[in-house]
């Protein structure tokens, strides 16, 4: 189960409607690859499935072939490489010249000496957006402002 901590996610419903989800919707269950992705992304975060107004059934003997790999009130594992590591959602306006410099190295981007910063900004943004794409070869998402949902 993943919550949403950051922005909008359509949610497809058992209806085929998408719906926004946002921080203040709840925890909800995706596909195993999509929940992973989106925490990946920094956009969600992993949950406990909590069983409503129920009491913990006692497990009964199973071989260990037949048990789940994870119960209720474990914590997911995350295959996380040292390269795979969530990256924190920054205002790129807020950054100085040679932290974009740095950043646009980990897109392996170069920057000429006197790169304006809001073409630096430009670049940054295109390369995440074709980072975003990669991922599932899908062109991610695209939200403005009129688009929000509270």
């Amino acid at each position: 189960m993943i919550k949403i901590v950051h922005g909008v996610y359509g949610y497809v419903d058992k209806n085929g409607i998408v719906r926004p989800k946002t921080e203040a919707d709840e925890p909800f269950e995706l596909l195993p690859e999509q929940e992973k992705r989106l925490v990946r992304l920094g956009v969600a975060e992993y949950v406990r499935a909590v069983k409503a107004e129920q009491e913990p059934e006692e497990p009964e003997a199973e071989t260990e072939e037949e048990q789940d790999p994870i119960g209720f009130d474990e914590t997911p594992p995350v295959d996380i490489d040292e390269a795979d590591v969530v990256e924190e959602i920054v205002d790129l306006e807020t950054l100085s010249a040679k932290e974009l410099h740095e950043l646009g190295n980990e897109y392996g981007l170069t920057f000429k000496s006197n790169a304006s910063k809001a073409s630096m900004i430009k670049a940054i943004t295109e390369a995440q957006k074709e980072d975003a794409e990669d991922e599932d070869g899908e062109p991610a998402p695209v939200f403005d402002a009129s688009e929000a949902v509270q």
